[in-house]
């Protein structure tokens, strides 16, 4: 279960939005500017895939300062089991290596905006996430990566190319 750092909720909290308290969170509409960010990780490094990621952190940020994080174990779970998460998280940006097309539409109706092709240790991708530089960990997804040229057989007895 996500249990973030002492006094992190209190934060987020003022008296106006007391009585929107639910379950411990804000409803949506009544969230300060914290925002929710979640990597999936692999060591020290973002997890090239995030659906073989065992675990992930979930930063709670308020514009570049850090308030809070927390370690979300993720074992063997199913895709619609991560998705669950994810929103019970509350997360509002995952930022990871991989990601499937055919989930990435079920995360963004969740409120869950995908960032995928990073790579990097996670607190170098973190820092460059709060100063807005992403740039510097994308990598070129294989599928959008230059083709080469198949390699061509040469048949020894006539002296053609086969491919």
């Amino acid at each position: 279960m996500f249990v973030c750092g002492t006094n992190c909720s209190d934060q987020r909290l003022t008296n106006a939005s007391f009585s929107h308290f639910v379950f411990g969170t804000i409803l949506a509409s009544q969230r300060l500017t914290t925002m929710r960010v979640a990597i999936p990780t692999f060591g020290t490094d973002i997890s090239p895939r995030f659906c073989f990621a065992q675990e992930m952190i979930v930063v709670e940020m308020n514009g570049e300062t850090e308030l809070c994080r927390s370690n979300v174990f993720l074992g063997e779970t199913s895709w619609p089991e991560r998705l669950a998460i994810l929103t019970a998280q509350h997360v509002e940006v995952l930022l990871c290596g991989g990601f499937p097309r055919q989930h990435q539409s079920v995360a963004e109706s969740a409120g869950i905006q995908v960032v995928v092709g990073l790579a990097g240790a996670v607190e170098d991708v973190l820092a460059a996430f709060r100063r807005n530089q992403l740039d510097d960990f994308l990598v070129v997804p294989s599928s959008q990566r230059a083709r080469c040229p198949r390699p061509q057989r040469i048949d020894d007895s006539k002296g053609k190319h086969h491919a």
